[in-house]
């Protein structure tokens, strides 16, 4: 378990690793840094400006330590995410990192019609997986658009590609995971 001082650290290292990025050089992280989050763990880091996302890019699978999942999935947050303009070296003051340490999903095993009773709204992150299409939603956003066990199941697979009642096919996996979450 991570405590609020490692947070504040995963954040700094976020923010370098942007910053060095914006300023062109090369970003090294430190030792000490490796050697303390040297352990593999998912993590997603978001930017947001005010209230509104500005980026939002992760990894699911615990593949890399989690240091180098935090630098990597920051810059691919600032210059990356597809969906917005990559970060400006005068959005940086204005922009606030939030970082999600992710357990390991897991896979929901029951009919499909009793999945929205084995969520937790504010709890469960949801992974939905059919085929070649996966989608990822993280257990903040749900609370954040009033969602019920359904819609946040309805959520999930349209962000994989799905139609939103995908999940009542036992084709389509459903994972669930939690999160430490840590913000600025």
């Amino acid at each position: 378990m991570l405590t609020a001082k490692d947070g504040k650290a995963l954040i700094k290292l976020a923010k370098d690793a942007v910053k060095s990025y914006l300023d062109k050089k090369p970003y090294q992280t430190p030792e000490e840094i490796k050697k303390k989050y040297g352990e593999n763990k998912g993590v997603f880091v978001c930017i947001k400006k005010g209230k509104q996302l500005r980026g939002c890019i992760g990894y699911i699978e615990a593949e890399h330590p989690l240091w180098w999942s935090v630098v990597n999935a920051a810059k691919g947050a600032a210059f990356e995410d597809p969906r917005f303009p990559p970060t400006t070296e005068g959005e940086l003051p204005e922009i606030n990192f939030e970082i999600s340490v992710l357990t390991e999903p897991k896979l929901l095993e029951c009919k499909p019609d009793e999945r929205p009773k084995k969520i937790k709204i504010g709890k469960h992150g949801l992974i939905a997986e059919k085929e070649q299409y996966r989608g990822l939603l993280l257990p903040q956003v749900f609370p954040e658009f009033g969602a019920d066990a359904e819609s946040a199941l309805d959520m999930t697979c349209e962000k994989a590609g799905l139609p939103s009642r995908a999940w009542e096919s036992p084709e389509t996996k459903i994972y669930t995971f939690e999160c430490q979450i840590f913000k600025e």
